[in-house]
């Protein structure tokens, strides 16, 4: 089986860095991994910058996720592709929703 997803610990902050493609078979272990970092850190930074591909089952862990944090905390995504940004647009999501594009 060919891992479609890596997820791995962000050298720079507290966070995760993700590579490859996150779809439903694998939004699960997006979802637990972003629960750990619940735990640990005020805002939660998210590297997006080896991101092939998302769906909407990815992109519904991070708002479900962003919802679950206290307030003034927020889930930080770095380095987004291009093909995220617009698709945040479409599906008319902003930092209002608890993310926060970084450059």
């Amino acid at each position: 089986m060919v891992e479609l997803l890596k997820i791995a610990a962000m050298d720079s902050r507290q966070g995760l860095k993700l590579s490859g493609e996150v779809d439903i078979s694998n939004a699960p272990d997006l979802a637990a991994s972003i629960s750990s970092c619940m735990r640990e850190a005020q805002d939660i930074h998210i590297d997006l910058s080896d991101l092939e591909f998302i769906d909407g089952a990815g992109v519904r862990v991070l708002i479900q996720a962003a919802n679950r944090l206290s307030k003034g905390r927020r889930i930080v995504l770095w380095s987004a592709p291009g093909f995220f940004k617009r698709l945040l647009d479409v599906l008319k999501v902003d930092e209002t929703w608890g993310l926060r594009l970084a450059s």
